[in-house]
């Protein structure tokens, strides 16, 4: 099944909700599910605080207080050098790009 959200004054597809376990390959602002978000920046170590917004989550500074919340992130084409997680199997390199990508 697909799912799809208004990002960016476009319809952009999301790709299925990965387990808090799994972290994003790439830093920057994801969707996250309650009690987190609905939108958190991951820096690569830590989520940072949540927040309504994209543009906000992009400049949130303070750690998230749930770094276990599961998330996701925007489809994009496929990339040659791809991760599969462990616990949801989803490529997030390969298909998993950041809400403050979009564009």
């Amino acid at each position: 099944m697909k799912f799809s959200l208004w990002v960016a004054g476009s319809r952009r597809e999301v790709t299925p909700w990965v387990a808090g376990a799994d972290k994003p390959a790439r830093a920057g602002v994801y969707q996250r599910s309650f009690p987190a978000g609905p939108y958190s920046r991951w820096d690569a170590v830590q989520w940072r605080q949540d927040e309504a917004e994209v543009a906000t989550a992009a400049s949130g500074t303070k750690p998230s207080a749930y770094q276990a919340a599961s998330w996701r992130g925007l489809v994009e084409s496929p990339r040659p050098q791809g991760r599969s997680d462990s616990t949801s199997g989803i490529d997030t390199r390969r298909v998993c790009a950041p809400f403050d990508d979009a564009s």
